[in-house]
């Protein structure tokens, strides 16, 4: 249980108070961040994964009020990690990462984005990770360390944090490691973790066997392997959103999920949701396969009783913009959505989403049973899609902000033009197992 004395609300409220300081974070923001934090404890607590849970949201199932004094420290700091990465611009991460968890006992030196995956087996990365110094010249591992330590100014627990993230190997010495990957790391270390005013000393000091061109190409060459590698995690989020945590199974399925995300990408949600009575009728009376409630559920014997009736009231776009929302939220994937529909395939509803236009789909089952989807969901949660519950990622707080009678109205144009398809090639990250079956 989390603490409720003084001293604790306090540094709660302190934490929250340097996230709104340095993170310059609006009133708002800080609002939906308090929200998160106490839903998403909540949820977590008293809301098991296979429990369907009606009254999503700050209550309990006793119907007493979960409040923020509720939610434990390790929490909020995780969550503010979280806006932090997101929502800090790149070069100012570090330190406002540093300002707002300055003090608090037990906070990892190193926050989750700074996590650059690297093995120490990998070739050297640039022209300049081998040194360029006579053989007896070339400084050894430990040395490199104190000379950034010396060059920085780091403190003994900074200075024990690059150590643990170099030597993570426990049967081995640290001049065991690759010379060429303690250069790489610290380079990439000091684009990201030292304050700007000291980068250039301490690069200078740490590598003084390149000359001041070659230091600053080799820190813009580190830079910019950093960049490629957030752009493949920022590829495997999107893919994801698509098929969940699992992996991509073969590569004509790589090819399909690929498709998926930049369709996905390419559908506005900024437009108006308001319901449009009498613009479509069903025509057909199909089911639902799983419950609109939880991800990979069977169908609620409550949902089974509710008829969401005949008359469609969102129109295609509308129920495209829907779905994006839904997965953007990320407690659903597209697939689970697919499958809780039921008896539509992968191309089927990639058919639908890749259209423009109000009337684009209207005969489809995916805009068909998409709509029984969002009815019975509106009805059952009692609220619609886009409702005042903080999002789980900071990246859709616009989407959460408006509700389905307001948002930027569209033209009255019945079709667009289509978007230029791109090709894709397939991500190397995706090891392609041989023994794969297709979808």
């Amino acid at each position: 249980m989390a603490s409720t004395d003084s001293a604790h609300i306090k540094e709660k409220c302190d934490v929250l108070n340097r996230l709104q300081l340095y993170a310059e974070l609006s009133g708002d923001q800080m609002r939906q961040f308090k929200l998160q934090v106490i839903d998403d404890d909540c949820l977590l607590r008293y809301y098991p994964r296979n429990l369907p849970c009606f009254t999503k949201g700050l209550v309990r199932p006793d119907g007493t009020p979960h409040l923020f004094e509720d939610v434990p420290l390790e929490k909020i700091i995780a969550t503010a990690e979280t806006y932090i990465g997101e929502l800090v611009p790149h070069d100012k991460r570090a330190r406002v990462y540093q300002q707002v968890m300055n003090g608090i006992v037990g906070v990892s030196e190193t926050p989750y984005w700074e996590t650059f995956p690297k093995s120490h087996f990998a070739p050297p990365e640039t022209q300049f990770s081998l040194s360029r110094a006579s053989s007896d010249a070339i400084k050894t591992n430990s040395q490199l360390v104190e000379d950034l330590v010396k060059a920085a100014d780091l403190g003994p627990s900074q200075a024990a944090t690059v150590r643990n993230q170099i030597y993570w190997w426990t049967d081995h010495s640290e001049e065991d490691v690759p010379n060429h990957f303690v250069r790489d790391y610290l380079m990439d270390y000091i684009n990201n973790q030292i304050y700007e005013d000291k980068r250039e000393h301490t690069r200078k000091y740490v590598f003084s066997d390149l000359s001041t061109s070659e230091v600053l190409e080799y820190a813009a060459l580190m830079m910019r392997i950093r960049d490629q590698w957030e752009d493949i995690k920022k590829k495997e989020s999107r893919v994801n959103g698509i098929i969940g945590e699992r992996q991509v199974r073969n590569i004509s399925e790589a090819k399909h999920v690929w498709e998926q995300v930049d369709i996905m990408e390419d559908i506005n949600v900024n437009i108006d949701l308001t319901p449009r009575p009498g613009f479509a009728h069903r025509t057909h009376r199909l089911p639902l396969s799983g419950t609109v409630i939880k991800p990979d559920h069977k169908v609620l014997p409550v949902e089974s009783e509710l008829d969401p009736g005949t008359e469609i009231d969102q129109d295609c776009d509308q129920i495209r913009a829907m779905i994006k929302i839904l997965i953007s939220d990320g407690e659903w994937s597209l697939d689970q959505f697919r499958r809780a529909l039921g008896r539509i395939t992968r191309p089927q509803l990639t058919s639908f989403l890749e259209k423009r236009g109000p009337r684009k789909g209207i005969n489809s089952f995916s805009y068909q049973l998409g709509w029984c989807f969002f009815k019975l969901r509106e009805r059952l949660l009692a609220r619609p899609l886009v409702s005042n519950t903080p999002p789980r990622s900071p990246h859709i707080n616009a989407l959460q902000e408006r509700d389905s009678n307001r948002g930027q109205k569209r033209s009255n144009t019945e079709e667009e033009n289509e978007p230029k398809k791109f090709k894709r090639t397939l991500s190397p990250i995706y090891e392609i197992p041989s023994s794969a079956t297709p979808d």
